[in-house]
Formats: structure tokens, C-alpha cells, sequence
């Protein structure tokens, strides 16, 4: 059964990374964003976490998580760049080549 929020929709789940609730998922209306139709529901799916040091290790997989898809982003724009380049250089060599011939 879908958990309604007070504006009548579906409510979202999302998971919170704040310093007393990290990891914690709860459901939450799904127009939060913008305050004419927030209706403010929100409700806890998860029980809070035993201690801090479960707090601090769901931190630090969730830092080293967003460092990851960071490095793999970087990563994918430097190839990008890099097959750009190796593009640009093949035709100036072709063309060079054709100029020669000619």
C-alpha cells in the first residue's frame, strides 16, 4: 500500500544524511521543494541508528561514495576530452596527407 502525503500523492522516500540521522530513510511529501504545495508530511521508515559509531561509519561510506562518483564524472570528461583531441588530431593528419598528395 503507497503512503499518502496530505497533498494526496505518493510519498517519497529518501534517506537522510544530517549529523543525528545519517542513513535514516523516511518518507516525505514529494513537493517539498516548493512551499505553496509542501504539506509538510514526514515520517520515519527506519529506526534511529544504535550509536555514534554506526552514525560515523554510515558518514564516511556515504563521503566515500559521493568522492567516488566524483572521480568516476572526472574521470569520464577527461576521456572525453582525450577522444575530442585524438579526433581533431586525426583529420589535421589526414588533411595534412591530403594536402601532400595533391
Amino acid at each position: 500500500m503507497a503512503n499518502l502525503c496530505g497533498c494526496g500523492e505518493t510519498a517519497k522516500c529518501r534517506t537522510s544524511w544530517t549529523q543525528f540521522n545519517l542513513g535514516r530513510r523516511f518518507l516525505g511529501c514529494p513537493n517539498f521543494m516548493d512551499p505553496t504545495r509542501n504539506c509538510n508530511y514526514f515520517r520515519w521508515v527506519d529506526a534511529p541508528l544504535p550509536n555514534r559509531w554506526y552514525q560515523g561509519t554510515m558518514y564516511q561510506l556515504h563521503v566515500n561514495l559521493v568522492n567516488a562518483q566524483d572521480q568516476v564524472v572526472q574521470a569520464n570528461n577527461q576521456n572525453s576530452r582525450t577522444a575530442f583531441y585524438n579526433r581533431v588530431l586525426i583529420v589535421l593528419i589526414i588533411r595534412m596527407l591530403l594536402v601532400r598528395l595533391i
